[in-house]
């Protein structure tokens, strides 16, 4: 079917010396502005179609109204969720459940299964399952109870599986320990591929299923990956959970490319902070001070005399500060993610949620990096810049440096 190959040459004298030209010190920096200059302008000329396309998405979506299946169809498909011990998790299987779709619902703890069938009031189609994401066994023994259901006839089909399961680790990474950046990859990361290409064969019957056609046939079968706009640009002072975050995003990317040709979508939820568990405890106060006095107090004293008392005040207040004036109403997201596991639509590839992710932070990774960073750094840490505050062994050299240019002087 494929041609046969011809011998390729590659890039000639002539697209080498470009090449070395655009990576001179000197002409690179002018060729970069032009670039930036250029592309800005482009924008400005793209911007009225950008317009034109999401008023006429509005106007579809206001005619059409909610596309999702007939409560009479629901009962049969299933929608399989990680993490719902708390959180979005526990939300979006409540929402479903109450829907009419059957809810699988991975709970880490038997105290969160425990705890969700309580709180969906003896509902029948919700179904918890003992789930942690960080070992194949659990994940196994969670897809056989799926196929098992499947299996018990009627046209069953799985339509969906949210990938939410997720945690997070706080403070610089001066303070952080290699098992910080481990888990929250192995949750945030590993978690997902390994819950993706699980339940991918189940996906797989389900598009078999739509392509075949005739009565009953099921909507488009789908991936939701529960990610985060911290995978969209680099968050200081939470690394653990914004590196993995990126990586979960590049693979949700990936996996939405590959899947097309099967006909399954991935949709990447990016929410910014919301009041879940996570970033809230119990009796409703923010943790976000709670992370960083927690890494803190786990540093050896020579680390914690090195940076100061003072650098820990001010990231415990800049944190709590944030999220007190930025954390969200978390029913924007627990919408976001049943519209994408339900509707009738095609699949978003991304969607947004929080007004800081959906019009500040989309933007930033586009800018060049150093503007891009200085927003996020002072954004995140803005009592420490206002008071000025650096490390204790930086201002104790200064000091010094002080001190001994101020004896030269004199001795002058």
């Amino acid at each position: 079917l494929m041609p046969a190959r011809q011998p390729r040459q590659p890039p000639g004298a002539a697209f080498n010396a470009v090449n070395v030209f655009l990576h001179h010190p000197v002409a690179g920096h002018i060729v970069e502005g032009l670039h930036w200059t250029l592309l800005c302008l482009a924008a400005g000329l793209v911007a009225p179609f950008v317009l034109a396309y999401k008023c006429v998405r509005a106007i579809r979506a206001a005619m059409a109204g909610e596309l999702e299946l007939a409560e009479t169809e629901r009962g049969r498909f299933g929608i399989f969720i990680s993490g719902c011990d708390s959180g979005f998790g526990k939300t979006a299987a409540l929402s479903l459940e109450g829907r009419g779709y059957t809810v699988f619902a991975g709970c880490l703890t038997p105290e969160g299964g425990a705890a969700l069938r309580e709180a969906a009031a003896g509902g029948e189609r919700l179904v918890p399952v003992a789930l942690d994401v960080t070992k194949d066994a659990s994940v196994d023994a969670a897809v056989a109870a799926v196929d098992e259901w499947l299996g018990g006839g009627g046209r069953r089909a799985l339509l969906s599986v949210v990938c939410n399961a997720g945690l997070a680790a706080g403070g610089p990474i001066d303070w952080l320990a290699m098992s910080d950046f481990e888990s929250n990859i192995n949750v945030n990361f590993y978690g997902v591929i390994r819950l993706t290409k699980a339940l991918l064969p189940a996906l797989k019957r389900t598009a078999a299923m739509r392509r075949a056609g005739g009565e009953g046939a099921p909507p488009q079968p789908r991936f939701v990956i529960n990610s985060s706009i911290a995978g969209k640009l680099p968050v200081a002072y939470l690394s653990p959970y914004s590196t993995s975050k990126h990586a979960c995003d590049t693979y949700a990317a990936c996996l939405r490319m590959e899947l097309q040709h099967f006909g399954i979508g991935v949709t990447t939820v990016l929410a910014s902070f919301h009041k879940t568990p996570l970033i809230v405890a119990a009796d409703g106060t923010f943790r976000g001070a709670d992370y960083v006095r927690k890494t803190w107090d786990r540093m050896a004293a020579s680390k914690q005399a090195e940076y100061g008392e003072a650098v820990l005040e001010c990231l415990e207040y800049s944190s709590d500060a944030l999220l007190i004036d930025f954390a969200w109403d978390p029913l924007r997201v627990n919408e976001a993610l049943v519209r994408a596991a339900t509707t009738l639509s095609p699949p978003e590839a991304e969607v947004y949620c929080g007004c800081d992710s959906r019009y500040v932070m989309q933007a930033l990774p586009r800018l060049p990096a150093f503007l891009s960073e200085w927003v996020v750094e002072r954004y995140l840490n803005w009592y420490g810049h206002r008071a000025g505050v650096k490390p204790a062994a930086v201002e104790e050299q200064l000091k010094q440096l002080a001190g001994a240019r101020d004896s030269k002087e004199k001795t002058l």
